[in-house]
């Protein structure tokens, strides 16, 4: 089995992300029976269709399933063509960007959801911004509901409206028509989604580095084990030897050959060390620093006194301008054009603890 590949779906509220995602777990076999037949039994009540509502199979909090929108991330997965794909199905809403933005931040590629028989809304092209802030390089527009278009010739005007709010923003980019609930085009979809996998998983075999946040230590049967958050989802291999280096303290460590057969959020080290909440061991140079360039999406009006997490650390903000920012202790970083997985943080309103941004770190904001 391949590598988790990670595809989130996006777009305006209504446009038909969730019928899509829907009709690709169907697609794929992924759709247990009993959610087969309540879906199947409830399209043939509410509309006497002979096929699922393919929409429920991802609506599945009670305030969706009433309202009909997406309001959090709805997690699925799929295999197809030996390929596990993670799917995180984005809200529509302008007030739920955030949740849009945390799921890009996370993400290989995306699928963007434009519905054909409509103009192209405000938020679809929010979240294409979104898409290039986070520096998601691989995009699949669909042009949905590709059945109910009665003039088909609107079609290439439509794709060149999405491809003027692509180009310029390094995307390598697909568009084409589809209907989730007719079927068309959706092999096209997947033989994307596969393609896309495929570059992904030659760009990481290229990147081997580890980082590593940390946020416990605790010892069992005399033997220390750290836990915390492995960023790059690479497993530390059994080899003895591999020499990481422990942030702030700069203190070299040997990783235990245990640790290949550990949890990604747990490794042992062969040396006796000490560590705290936010520390960071890596194999790959970081950025031990409290100023930075950066680039800042906000989605409410900010407060005077901010907080910004970034792994498994939580600094305040000192100082911040439209370029720079400052922070009251150092946080161990890349910027988004090194390390995508280390080069971004969520800031927080420090009175509500409300994420109310985000933000990337950049070599020139």
């Amino acid at each position: 089995m391949k590598r988790m590949f990670k595809v989130i779906c996006c777009g305006n509220v209504d446009d038909g992300k969730s019928t899509l995602l829907g009709r690709l777990l169907y697609e794929t076999g992924s759709i247990k029976q009993d959610q087969l037949e309540e879906a199947l039994a409830s399209s043939i009540k509410k509309e006497g269709s002979a096929q699922p509502d393919f929409a429920m199979f991802l609506d599945g909090l009670a305030m969706e399933r009433t309202k009909k929108i997406t309001v959090d991330v709805a997690h699925r997965y799929f295999t197809y063509k030996q390929i596990r794909f993670h799917v995180l199905d984005c809200p529509g809403h302008e007030e739920y960007t955030k949740n849009m933005a945390t799921a890009a931040a996370c993400a290989d590629s995306a699928l963007i959801v434009v519905d054909a028989t409509r103009p192209i809304r405000a938020q679809t092209i929010r979240h294409i911004e979104i898409c290039a802030l986070f520096r998601l390089k691989q995009v699949c527009v669909c042009l949905t509901k590709y059945d109910l278009l009665a003039d088909k010739s609107v079609l290439k005007q439509k794709e060149e409206e999405i491809q003027n709010l692509l180009k310029d923003k390094g995307f390598s980019y697909t568009i084409f028509p589809i209907s989730a609930v007719t079927g068309y085009n959706i092999p096209n979809v997947l033989s994307v989604l596969e393609k896309f996998a495929e570059q992904s998983a030659n760009m990481a075999e290229k990147n081997q580095s580890v980082i590593f946040h940390i946020q416990a230590m605790k010892q069992l049967d005399g033997k220390r084990y750290i836990y915390g958050k492995n960023l790059m989802n690479h497993l530390i291999d059994s080899e003895s030897g591999k020499t990481f280096t422990l942030y702030p303290s700069k203190q070299k460590l040997t990783i235990a050959p245990e640790s290949a057969s550990l949890p990604l959020g747990c490794i042992q080290t062969i040396e006796p060390v000490d560590v705290n909440v936010g520390d960071c061991l890596a194999n790959c140079p970081l950025m031990a620093t409290n100023t930075f360039s950066h680039r800042t999406l906000f989605f409410e009006e900010p407060t005077n006194r901010l907080l910004l997490k970034h792994g498994t650390k939580v600094v305040k903000v000192i100082q911040i301008s439209d370029t720079q920012m400052q922070t009251d202790a150092p946080l161990f970083l890349n910027t988004i054009e090194d390390i995508k997985e280390n080069g971004f943080g969520i800031l927080i309103d420090e009175s509500s603890k409300k994420t109310i941004g985000c933000c990337i770190f950049t070599h020139n904001a």
